[in-house]
C-alpha cells in the first residue's frame, strides 16, 4: 500500500483529510505536517510514496517544498490542494501529479489516488502465460518470466532486470518470492536471482555472483552453500 503524508497549515482541514484518507483505506498515512518546515523534516524521515501537499504554506510555499523534496526522490507522487488555481501552471510544469482544489477533494482525490496505483504499484502474474504484467514510468510492461535476470531491492522500490528490460517499481522482495518459479532464489536480503542467468559463480572472491548480462551480484555467506546445491541441481537437470 503507497504510503502518504498529508501537509495543511489549517488544522481542522489537516484533520479531516487524514479522516477521509484512512476511511478510503486506498494508502497508509504515515503523517501530518502543519507547515513546510516540518513536512521536510517528516518526508526525509518516513520516506513517502505519494504527498499531498497544500500550496499556501505560512513558512515555504508548497511549489519550493516540492522542488526539495523531488530533487531527493523523483519517485514521490505530490498531490497539490488548494483553495484557487494561482500555481496551476507552474505546479504542473514542475513537480505536481495532480491538483485538486479543496472543494472537490472527496471527489477527486479516490481517483487520483486509484491511477497512481494503477501505473506505479500493480503486479500481475500471469502463471498460465508465465508472464508479469508490470507497470511503471506510468506504461504497462509484459515480462516472460524466463527472461528475469535479476531482482534488487532499493529500500521500498525494487529494480527489475530482464534481458530487454530494466525498471524500477514500488514493492519488496516478499511480495515477488512468494509468486516466482523455482529457478529464482534469494541470495542475498536485497537480492532475487534467476539461476539460469547465472553466468559465473566464485565463492573465492567474495562470494559473488556474475550474470548474464555482466551485472555482479554479492551472496550472503550463510546462503552459499544451499545456492551452490541449486547450481548443481541444475547441471544434472540440464
Amino acid at each position: 500500500m503507497p504510503r502518504l503524508i498529508i501537509c495543511d497549515d489549517d488544522p481542522m482541514m489537516l484533520e479531516l483529510l487524514e479522516e477521509f484518507c484512512k476511511e478510503l483505506g486506498m494508502v497508509d498515512v504515515v503523517g501530518v505536517a502543519g507547515n513546510g518546515i516540518e513536512v521536510l523534516k517528516l518526508a526525509k524521515k518516513k520516506r513517502p510514496d505519494i504527498l499531498l501537499l497544500d500550496i499556501d504554506l505560512p513558512d515555504i510555499n508548497g511549489i519550493e517544498v516540492a522542488r526539495i523534496l523531488t530533487g531527493i526522490d523523483d519517485f514521490l507522487k505530490i498531490i497539490f490542494i488548494s483553495c484557487h488555481d494561482d500555481y496551476y501552471a507552474e505546479a504542473f510544469r514542475l513537480y505536481a501529479y495532480d491538483y485538486i482544489s479543496k472543494a472537490s477533494i472527496t471527489e477527486r482525490l479516490p481517483k487520483t489516488f486509484k491511477k497512481i496505483i494503477d501505473d506505479y504499484f500493480r503486479v500481475n502474474y500471469l502463471q498460465n502465460e508465465c508472464k508479469i504484467s508490470i507497470s511503471a514510468k506510468g506504461k504497462d510492461f509484459l515480462l516472460d518470466v524466463d527472461e528475469l535476470i535479476y531482482l534488487q531491492s532499493l529500500e521500498r522500490k525494487l529494480k527489475i532486470v530482464s534481458e530487454i528490460h530494466s525498471l524500477i517499481i514500488y514493492g519488496t522482495l516478499q511480495e515477488w518470492a512468494n509468486c516466482l518459479p523455482v529457478n529464482f532464489f534469494q541470495c542475498h536480503r536485497s537480492y532475487i536471482i534467476n539461476l539460469q542467468k547465472i553466468a559465473v559463480f566464485n565463492r573465492k572472491e567474495h562470494n559473488m555472483l556474475v550474470m548474464s548480462n555482466g551485472d555482479k551480484i554479492p551472496v550472503s555467506r550463510r546462503r552459499s552453500s544451499r545456492l551452490k546445491g541449486e547450481i548443481n541441481n541444475i547441471v544434472l537437470n540440464a
